[in-house]
């Protein structure tokens, strides 16, 4: 995979009239000209052992570049964030996983978000640079603490859990999630930003005995609760994009989603029902049955295709002249598995370095309309 973030400025500053900072378009000239309306966003797992501030100034360095970043488990007491950019955070669990969503504020404007409350927004998960978290963000007792759903119902302001009460375990309890609707001059589009749970067979099997070695297995995973995906534990996350994003929004979706194998998809482990029109079963990938390895730093490394980035296509899209999400691009991870993963920009391997890391994935998302088709011959030439 080639390096993805300059070469990006480099063709919309040809097809757009350039970008400035932070992702924000410029009008290429003409009242009434229409955009070529398209960003960049970075999907980064640090994981909760990393306590470097190597993590922190890659997140820093690239959040200019991006209109969304979604964060999981950064647990470090350096800083992240930038004055252009909203975010909104939640906490779920034993272990009071967290996650963040940030946003480009000069580009997009806030409808909504779940978790709903302004206390959830535009501050961070720790107080100060100490590891004690914000009340609001205290869900559960610390991580390795005993923990039940009588004991402790997530019922801090900001706590935001995959899992419905009827399909509570300690395996899927600190899976947490983050969605926002948002409106800009070229329509709107809805943000989710999740780790999904392990994902388990529904018949015996040895070790670990998850249903995303292969696709062969996708008809024995054990689902969740409302059987709107092939993940337990995710009842709440579905009905909860439904409620906030509908049907009709496109759906920009980030996460850590525990499958295995690249030749399975996002699309394949979502699913609609008689009674529940799911938007989430219908997340695109770039390039299905090709996604990077991206987990873990661990010995061996880098062997599972757990990262993605997907979209819905949705109906909604540039106000003058209509239009649907495309990944026109992604970048990060090892496209072939235990290989160097690629950091953008010229940089190799794991950020932080820590156990378990995930390797950070970048994305080019437009919405498609007639001007992207007479921008080709210009895209192969930039």
């Amino acid at each position: 995979m080639k390096s993805l973030l300059l070469p990006i400025s480099s063709v919309l500053a040809v097809v757009n009239g350039g970008l400035l900072r932070g992702g924000t378009r410029k009008n290429p000239g003409g009242s009434g000209g229409s955009f070529f309306n398209a960003f960049n966003v970075l999907w980064y797992k640090p994981h909760w052992q990393c306590d470097s501030e190597r993590a922190a100034d890659f997140i820093n360095s690239r959040l200019p570049w991006v209109d969304f970043a979604g964060i999981s488990e950064y647990n470090a007491t350096f800083p992240i964030g930038d004055e252009g950019y909203g975010s909104i955070s939640s906490t779920c669990g034993q272990d009071n996983t967290p996650i963040e969503l940030f946003y480009n504020r000069d580009k997009w404007s806030l409808l909504g978000s779940v978790p709903p409350k302004p206390i959830c927004r535009d501050t961070s998960i720790i107080r100060g640079d100490t590891y004690d978290l914000r009340d609001q963000f205290q869900c559960g007792k610390g991580r390795g603490g005993n923990y039940t759903l009588e004991e402790e119902n997530n019922d801090a302001d900001c706590c935001s859990c995959n899992y419905s009460s009827d399909e509570f375990e300690k395996v899927v309890a600190s899976r947490p999630f983050v969605a926002g609707l948002f409106d800009s001059a070229g329509g709107k589009v809805c943000v989710v930003v999740t780790e999904l749970p392990h994902n388990i067979r529904n018949v015996d099997g040895p070790g670990f005995n998850g249903c995303t070695d292969d696709p062969s297995q996708l008809d024995e995973c054990m689902l969740n609760h409302d059987e709107t995906s092939r993940v337990r534990g995710t009842s709440n996350l579905v009905s909860s994009v439904l409620d906030l994003c509908g049907n009709d929004v496109p759906i920009i979706f980030m996460a850590d989603t525990n499958i295995i194998s690249q030749k399975v998809s996002v699309e394949d482990i979502f699913l609609s029902t008689e009674s529940i029109n799911n938007p989430l079963a219908g997340l695109v990938e770039f390039s299905d049955g090709d996604s990077p390895y991206t987990c873990c730093n661990e010995d061996p490394p880098t062997q599972f295709a757990m990262d993605r980035i997907a979209v819905t296509h949705g109906p909604v899209g540039l106000k003058d002249g209509g239009g649907q999400l495309h990944i026109r691009n992604l970048n990060g991870g090892a496209s072939v598995q235990g290989d160097t993963i690629d950091t953008f920009l010229g940089n190799k391997g794991y950020v932080c370095n820590s156990q378990e890391e995930h390797a950070p994935i970048v994305a080019l998302i437009s919405y498609s309309s007639s001007e992207l088709m007479q921008s080709q011959s210009l895209l192969r030439e930039a």
